[in-house]
């Protein structure tokens, strides 16, 4: 998923460990034995740096985070250019590598399970601490990661303090995902998020509002998770979403907007508990009310005796039958005016580049990812050492019943989308533009190509030191291209689909 985002890949590619004595405090940075981050053994593996627990002294503490995200992103970048240049199907991570990414600094345990949000916080935690301490140019400076990946709402409290006068709170948060309840889509449990409620605030009725100031040029969504507990119910999604309703911007014009979709959510929330009543059977009966009415007639009708009770049920199930049609209208009604009031709001289209699914329950199982390769227009799917094309119905498929369903989804700004996102096709062409611009593609390029002519194994850091006598290249890089197949050849696996934790789990309760 990290690997098809463009500029995050890049800058990856790019960066440069500094200097073990520029992230080390003035007094240890003489003394300091520790092997300088990315250095590479005889067996042309990286040292980790330090990665026990944590000292109680602050600067040691800062030390060592900033030695563990400077690894982490030295282990990514050799992934990323393995993957760009191998001439395998699939490529397995570094322990390593796993190991830093799948335990934040608090919690050290390898074996603990973990949520794929807990990891991917931890992610985000190393990216932001080791390119704030890099020396590349694009480091030393984590703008563009705070850009790229998040956005910023404001809540808005409103009331009437105790002598009667208005009072209106502001209140900013950033956020990189939102964690949303289930709903019957996902733009109705986006609309519940963003929904205007009462609070009490110091003693008195408060109006929240919460609308987004900045949006990022890729949201993601993911279920709610507190308690242990996994909810199989199906969350649908669509490939393209319109964001204008939850702008500050527009709020103004969506506040009546909003209480109208709430009354209008509660109704339809009722007519669909009627039906499902009517349909469904109710109090441990074998079936639901009209064909039980049913298979009660055609019992009665063996026998002419049953003339007046055959009436009377007859005018029962008419009724039940004519409720129920009228329900259906009903809720046919209301899902029409909701899609109706924000029509004329097209403006911020986001569209699906990643689904990532759990199988599983709740304290264990197997994650794969969806990923839409915009270029070729194909859905790919990353299951452990396998990619896969696979057609559009099965990315949005009904899971109802099963064990494995959407987790998280992953929008881009679609207006940007061909920007932003890059699922990385390995035609010769763009591994030898990468190659050309980035060291790193090209000490792994070296590195294959020794073992290829010697018949033996050669490390990346024998290839390195090649690399740096000859010195590198610098051009402009453009990737995609690929040919269509099912059982895709052009993308390497790295690693996607792991066991890396337990399933998502659900609460029912508002937060």
């Amino acid at each position: 998923y990290y690997f098809t985002i463009k500029s995050l890949r890049d800058n990856v590619l790019s960066f440069q460990p500094p200097t073990p004595a520029s992230i080390l405090p003035p007094n240890d940075a003489a003394s300091s034995s520790d092997p300088e981050p990315g250095a590479k053994d005889k067996d042309g593996d990286s040292h980790m740096g330090t990665v026990e627990p944590q000292a109680l002294d602050p600067e040691t503490r800062k030390r060592q985070q900033m030695e563990r995200a400077i690894n982490f992103v030295v282990q990514l970048q050799r992934l990323f250019a393995s993957l760009i240049w191998s001439g395998k199907s699939s490529i397995s991570p570094e322990r390593q590598l796993a190991e830093i990414a799948l335990k934040s600094a608090e919690n050290q345990s390898f074996g603990q399970q973990q949520d794929i949000k807990e990891c991917m916080d931890n992610v985000m935690d190393l990216l932001e601490v080791a390119f704030a301490g890099g020396t590349a140019a694009s480091t030393g400076n984590v703008d563009w990661l705070k850009r790229l990946f998040f956005g910023k709402t404001r809540q808005t409290l409103i009331y009437d303090d105790r002598d009667g006068n208005l009072n209106v709170r502001h209140k900013d948060e950033d956020f990189s995902h939102l964690i949303v309840q289930i709903a019957e889509d996902l733009e109705a449990a986006l609309d519940t998020y963003f929904s205007t409620t009462k609070v009490d605030f110091e003693g008195t009725e408060a109006e929240k509002e919460l609308s987004i100031v900045t949006l990022p040029p890729r949201a993601k969504y993911d279920r709610e998770t507190n308690t242990a507990y996994k909810s199989n119910e199906y969350l649908r999604y669509g490939k393209n979403m319109h964001l204008d309703r939850y702008l500050l911007e527009n709020l103004p014009k969506v506040r009546d907007r909003r209480r109208a979709a709430t009354e209008i959510r509660k109704k339809l929330a009722a007519a669909e508990d009627a039906l499902k009543k009517l349909t469904e059977p109710q109090d441990n009966a074998p079936a639901p009310p009209e064909a039980l009415l049913r298979n009660t007639l055609q019992f009665l009708k063996s026998s002419p005796d049953n003339a007046q009770h055959i009436t009377v049920l007859q005018e029962c199930l008419t009724q039940i039958t004519t409720e129920i049609e009228n329900t259906k209208i009903e809720i046919e009604q209301y899902r029409h005016d909701l899609n109706g009031l924000y029509s004329d709001m097209t403006d911020c289209e986001y569209q699906l580049h990643a689904v990532f699914v759990h199988e599983g329950e709740a304290s264990f199982g197997h994650y794969w990812i969806y990923i839409w390769d915009d270029g070729n227009a194909r859905w790919l799917k990353y299951n452990d050492a396998r990619v896969t094309q696979v057609p559009e119905t099965e990315v949005f498929s009904d899971t109802t019943g099963r064990s494995a369903n959407a987790y998280a989804m992953v929008y881009v700004l679609k207006s940007k989308a061909s920007v932003i996102v890059d699922t990385f096709s390995r035609k010769e062409w763009a591994r030898n533009s990468y190659r050309d611009e980035f060291r790193a593609v090209d000490e792994v390029a070296r590195a294959e190509e020794a073992e290829e002519q010697n018949g033996g194994d050669v490390t990346v850091a024998e290839a390195e030191k090649e690399s740096a006598a000859s010195g590198g290249g610098g051009s402009d890089a453009t990737v995609g291209g690929a040919d269509e197949n099912m059982e895709v050849k052009d993308v390497t696996a790295g690693g996607a689909g792991h066991n890396i934790g337990p399933a998502p789990t659900e609460n029912r309760t508002e937060s």
